[in-house]
């Protein structure tokens, strides 16, 4: 009985073992992420108050495209280093914009207005982007019903007011819980660590890893990639 007993002890611990393989390996190495991103030309970066302070001529010489950095979040929280990283980033040849981390415990109307009082509207500036995502956000999850109606109000606010469509940032759980989908009219950016970002047939942004290294940036980076020709990267600039 007691040698049955470790020997079962034995194959349900490969069992686990076998099954937390299984999972882990689902998620892509960094040089499988960079093989899967070399096949898109448009290459870019998106920064926040945690990057610090960047070395901005250098980021300039490095095969950078675009950079999104962050401009607020929620109802009342501006990032620190906004700014200074729009005046800096001005003075390069990169194609800049700015996002908002959409909170599911804030009004919409709020959000918008906190947006709206940071980010300059600016020709030639990327559209304005709206992050929405579960790591980090409130703990209350708002119906399928709920988050249309907020969402709605923010992107038809946000998008009166700059005269382009918002891009949705999003994680492929979110996008199929609120059925983003139904945005269709609204450019996609879809974070997926795993591989390329099947969960949506149409995509124009893709964050495929949280881990980058850029020469003029001391910390971790996230990298992306754009789906698209410079000229239709350049339709989505403000006019």
């Amino acid at each position: 009985m007691l040698i049955f007993q470790k020997v079962f002890c034995l194959i349900s611990a490969l069992t686990v073992l076998s099954l937390a393989g299984t999972f882990y390996s689902s998620y892509l190495s960094a040089n499988e992420q960079e093989n899967l991103a070399k096949n898109y030309l448009i290459r870019g970066i998106d920064i926040s108050h945690h990057q610090k302070e960047i070395d901005w001529p250098l980021l300039d010489q490095n095969g950078i495209n675009f950079v999104i950095m962050k401009a607020t979040e929620g109802g009342n929280f501006k990032d620190p280093r906004f700014k200074i990283n729009w005046h800096k980033s001005k003075q390069t040849n990169l194609l800049r914009g700015a996002y908002h981390f959409y909170t599911f415990c804030k009004k919409a109307l709020l959000q918008a207005q906190n947006f709206i009082q940071v980010v300059p509207k600016e020709s030639n500036t990327l559209a304005p982007v709206v992050d929405i995502e579960f790591i980090g956000n409130c703990k209350r999850r708002p119906s399928q019903a709920q988050f249309k109606k907020q969402i709605g109000i923010y992107l038809k606010i946000i998008e009166k007011h700059y005269k382009q469509k918002v891009i949705i940032y999003t994680s492929p759980e979110v996008y199929k819980k609120y059925k983003l989908v139904q945005f269709k009219r609204n450019p996609l950016w879809l974070r997926n660590y795993e591989r390329s970002p099947v969960v949506a047939q149409h995509w124009t942004f893709w964050q495929y890893s949280n881990k980058g290294k850029i020469p003029g940036i001391k910390t971790r980076v996230d990298l992306n990639v754009f789906h698209g020709t410079r000229k239709e990267l350049d339709k989505l600039r403000q006019p």
